[in-house]
């Protein structure tokens, strides 16, 4: 994911990965409700595509620093 820091791409990370199945502090991205740079070197994690229930495609989410973060 590349975009601007605060955009949620962390959030959409975890989405993919479904982490949203898991509890708050095993989420394979680290998030912050507040918009806070939270990202401070690329993170990729590999995960079961769950797009078509009959595929076993593995997927890499790869996250990374916001763009224009200081």
């Amino acid at each position: 994911m590349i975009g601007a820091t605060g955009t949620g791409k962390s959030s959409l990370c975890n989405t993919l990965c479904d982490a949203t199945l898991s509890p708050a502090d095993n989420k394979f991205f680290e998030t912050s409700p507040e918009g806070d740079s939270k990202t401070l070197i690329c993170k990729l994690h590999q995960t079961k595509w769950l797009g078509d229930p009959g595929e076993d495609e593995i997927i890499t989410v790869v996250d990374t620093p916001g763009l224009n973060d200081t």
